[in-house]
């Protein structure tokens, strides 16, 4: 018998007599499946009953009986006969006290001869056959009242082939003849004459021999199967087959072979021992550990703990000088502008009495804290007061100085008149190293039918050539706008009064007269015209 446990914890015992399973564990997660040959530890057997052909099963009958291990006996019939068992045939060699007379046939003629004496009563003889006075005989028969006679073999039918064929009887001869010999007449009244297989054997024998031929048979072979609903004494396990389930008892006292695989492995019958497979941990003590599905410890680790603090143990309190590599500021009062002697403060860390540069009027540079974004003007709106054609292909670099790093992607003009016939107009951005101006970013070629339509109209564009650019606080960069065509219009702008304003360092415009036909990729303007009018523009 094998059986297989299959457990998700441990420890496990495991436990087989010849018809019980005891399985322990520690939970309920337990599978054992119990498989065995035939016979009373086997599985349970087929229904089907027991012929002289095919093992099944049978049921104790009278005559029989079952002990608890499935041994079949029989009571109260013929064991044996003659020392044989199976179909025995009698022979006179099995019959104990036979007489020789027993074993002749003294009705064959020549069984008997004159010196043979046969004994009996005179009634024994044929009628035609009268025992005479004068007879004589060697032996008495035992009739009362009769006299001895001597009979010839002639006066017996056949008794002289008979006795010819045996050992000679003892003298002296009778003659006449003799017939209706009967058993009793030579001793045998008690002897069964009838052969042995034509002897009547009641029911109950003859089912209780046949039962124990079958067994026999089955037990020898090994073949067949028994009924377990016929045998009596069996135990639970006997009767189940497929997966064991539930709870038994009892010792492997059997040559039954038990084999554990998975997490606990071993083999062996009756009580054996068991490996537990090892879990990948290390015995010891842990902080913290790793479980894996089966809730067994795979791995452990002691995270490093703290022994001291500066020095010192206990219940301890840090101080500045307890850290190492902090900066001055660590314990400065930095709400004491007197303790801050190097750095930048943020807008909102500053006095109200302090003007931020977006409150800066004439900076040229706002916020819009509305909407939450930088610009820059070229001059202040309030000081814008008039219009400036510059003509056809004429071009007005309008300079500034950022106070803030602003990251801008348009520029706006104002036009104070309509344009007509305009054939190119572009906005461009430059910077401008105090000689000459290089384009950094400008806006598509546009005509009259989608800029400049209406007076007094401001005209934002974004830039193409570049999606944004950087303005550097401290830098100089310069702005123009350029129309091409019949009719340009007047841009919004101031006047400083004289030239020489717009011509002192740092200079705030310079002014190219005419002929250009877009913007110019750079351009040196230190020998460009200046003029009174300087262009409005802003960049958010």
């Amino acid at each position: 018998m094998t059986v297989d446990v299959t457990t998700t914890q441990n420890p496990v015992t495991v436990s087989v007599n010849d018809t019980n399973v005891s399985v322990s564990v520690t939970d309920n997660v337990t599978t054992a499946t119990v498989s065995g040959g035939t016979g009373p530890q086997g599985p349970s057997g087929g229904t089907s009953p027991a012929t002289t052909t095919t093992i099944g099963g049978i049921i104790v009958g009278s005559g029989l009986t079952v002990t608890a291990n499935g041994t079949l006996s029989s009571s109260g019939a013929v064991s044996s006969v003659a020392g044989r068992t199976g179909a025995v045939t009698l022979t006179t060699a099995d019959v104990g006290g036979l007489g020789t007379v027993a074993t002749l046939d003294v009705a064959a003629a020549g069984n008997a001869t004159t010196s043979q004496v046969v004994k009996g009563n005179d009634t024994r003889l044929s009628d035609s056959r009268t025992p005479s006075s004068t007879l004589s005989h060697a032996s008495t028969h035992a009739a009362a009242g009769s006299d001895p006679v001597t009979l010839t073999i002639a006066q017996t039918t056949g008794l002289q082939t008979a006795l010819d064929a045996k050992a000679p009887l003892a003298s002296p001869a009778f003659t006449g003849t003799v017939t209706g010999i009967t058993k009793s007449m030579v001793g045998l009244g008690s002897v069964d004459n009838v052969a042995d297989d034509s002897k009547p054997v009641s029911t109950a024998q003859a089912a209780a021999d046949a039962a124990v031929q079958a067994y026999a048979i089955q037990r020898a072979n090994h073949t067949g199967t028994q009924a377990s609903t016929t045998i009596t004494g069996l135990g639970t396990l006997a009767t189940q087959s497929g997966t064991f389930s539930g709870t038994s008892s009892g010792t492997n006292t059997g040559d039954q072979t038990i084999t554990l695989t998975g997490d606990v492995t071993g083999s062996g019958t009756g009580s054996f021992s068991a490996t537990l497979a090892a879990s990948g941990a290390t015995a010891g003590t842990y902080t913290s550990v790793t479980v894996d599905a089966k809730g067994r410890v795979t791995a452990g680790t002691n995270p490093a703990t703290v022994t001291s603090v500066a020095g010192r143990t206990g219940a301890v309190t840090i101080a500045s000088s307890d850290v190492s590599g902090l900066a001055a500021s660590a314990t400065t009062n930095a709400l004491n502008a007197d303790n801050i002697s190097s750095g930048t403060l943020l807008d909102a860390r500053l006095s109200a009495n302090v003007a931020l540069v977006n409150n800066i009027i004439g900076a040229f540079q706002g916020y819009d804290a509305a909407n939450s974004f930088y610009y820059i003007e070229t001059m202040p709106r309030i000081a814008a007061f008039s219009g400036n054609s510059q003509g056809s292909g004429g071009i007005n670099f309008v300079y500034f100085t950022p106070i803030k790093t602003v990251t801008v992607s348009s520029i706006t003009f104002i036009g104070t008149t309509a344009s007509t016939g305009l054939t190119l107009c572009r906005f461009g951005l430059y910077t401008f190293d105090g000689t000459s101006v290089t384009l950094v970013a400008s806006t598509t070629s546009e005509t009259t039918s989608t800029i400049f339509t209406t007076a007094n109209t401001a005209y934002k564009r974004s830039f193409t050539s570049n999606a944004t650019y950087t303005l550097a606080a401290g830098s100089r960069y310069a702005v123009a706008c350029i129309q091409v065509g019949t009719t340009p219009a007047s841009l919004l702008a101031c006047s400083v009064g004289v030239a020489i304003a717009a011509t002192t360092l740092p200079r705030l415009m310079s002014f190219v007269s005419s002929g250009l036909t877009d913007l110019p990729s750079s351009r040196n303007t230190s020998g460009d015209s200046s003029s009174a009018a300087i262009n409005y523009a802003r960049l958010v």
